[in-house]
This record gives C-alpha cells, sequence and structure tokens, in this order.
C-alpha cells in the first residue's frame, strides 16, 4: 500500500515539475523595456547610435508603438550603419507573431541591400538577434549577437 502512494506522489510531482519546467521561459515580465535596455546597453557598443522617436519606429516597423506597453528604438542616422536594438514590451502575446515577422523582413531586406559592397553590415545583419520572452520582443543587429540574447534573457 506504501509502495502505491509513493508512486502515485511521485507522477504527481514529476508531473508539476514538468509544469513549471514548461511555464518557467513563458512567464511576462515585469520589468520595463528601460530595465531590459539598461541590463543589456553596457555590452552593446552605442557610438552613433540615438534613441528613435514614435514615428522612426513606425516607419521602420509598420507598427504604431502605441500598440504596445513599451518600446525602445536605437538606432543610427548613419544609413551605412545596420547596428541597432528594438525592445518592445507586448501588451498580450498575441501580438508578437505580427511583429515578429515584420522585423524580419525588414532585416531581409536590408541585407539585400548591404550584399555585395558593405561585408561587415551584412555580416551583422545576417546574425541578428529576435526572440519573444516573457512578454518582451528583443530585436538586435550587433557585433556579438550570442551574449546580447543571452543577457537580455537573464535580464527578465
Amino acid at each position: 500500500m506504501k509502495a502505491v502512494k509513493f508512486k502515485e506522489f511521485l507522477c504527481v510531482f514529476v508531473l508539476v515539475l514538468f509544469v513549471v519546467f514548461l511555464t518557467r521561459g513563458t512567464a511576462l515580465s515585469d520589468k520595463t523595456a528601460q530595465e531590459i535596455f539598461d541590463s543589456v546597453s553596457p555590452y552593446f557598443d552605442l557610438t552613433e547610435l540615438s534613441l528613435c522617436d514614435k514615428a522612426k519606429f513606425k516607419k521602420e516597423t509598420g507598427f504604431e508603438s502605441g500598440r504596445f506597453e513599451d518600446v525602445l528604438f536605437y538606432a543610427s542616422d548613419n544609413v551605412m550603419q545596420v547596428r541597432e536594438i528594438i525592445i518592445v514590451k507586448l501588451k498580450d502575446r498575441e501580438q508578437s507573431q505580427s511583429l515578429l515577422t515584420a522585423l524580419e523582413k525588414r532585416v531581409s531586406e536590408k541585407a539585400n541591400l548591404f550584399k555585395g559592397y558593405a561585408p561587415e553590415q551584412s555580416a551583422m545583419l545576417d546574425s541578428y538577434v529576435l526572440e519573444e520572452r516573457g512578454g518582451f520582443v528583443f530585436f538586435a543587429v550587433c557585433e556579438n549577437p550570442e551574449f546580447i540574447v543571452s543577457t537580455f534573457r537573464r535580464s527578465l
């Protein structure tokens, strides 16, 4: 009888651990876009980048920033520079797919423009970071994308 109860307990315990593991990466973060940016910015070369306004965000992504809870967009005014970072805090998860698709399309279009005459910029575009996690969409075009995305994940 004790063996049966132990097996039942063990099954329930494993099931609970499994559910916790599955939902761990999908929990919504209570941080702001600025807090996330503050975490990753020491590892992101901000030279020649400036904070963009709502109009530039709409022009570059096709989305009104008011659709989202919070938006931070840093980009260069120099058209020959592709380095940028976008952090969007979603109002709800259903917004993520259309934004992810728009950002992927934007990278593809920029990559076609820079291919052939700006190899360093093209290489950065080839290794861009785009991730949705914790209620945020994180997009970065930079020199060290793997480190930046791991910092983003830890900051949530």
